[in-house]
């Protein structure tokens, strides 16, 4: 029979990391799965950056090409999802401004 505590007493801490960063990837992918607008902001996009810098963190200490490949790819195009947030953002600024003072 296998032991939880045993599998959680031998993890290290890049697997702890690792662990975590998939936690946080597959709960920002779930929250746009439940709420579309979720996408549109700057937390999805930072969330999903985080969460592929900690899974590539763990891949140092055990090598995987494939999932190295997977999330360098997930953070590049998270990266580029802030940089849309901002974009918009600043649009959206400037867009009051005018409104405001004409």
């Amino acid at each position: 029979m296998i032991n939880l505590t045993d599998i959680v007493c031998k993890l290290a801490w890049p697997d702890l990391v690792g662990i975590l960063g998939v936690v946080i990837s597959v709960y920002y992918y779930a929250r746009v799965q439940w709420h579309r607008e979720f996408a549109k902001r700057m937390a999805y996009s930072m969330g999903n950056f985080v969460g592929s810098l900690m899974i590539i963190y763990s891949l140092m200490y055990d090598w995987n090409i494939a999932a190295f490949m997977c999330n360098i790819v997930w953070g590049l195009i998270s990266l580029y999802g802030v940089y849309r947030c901002f974009k918009y953002s600043w649009f959206e600024r400037k867009a009051r401004e005018q409104v405001r003072g004409g």
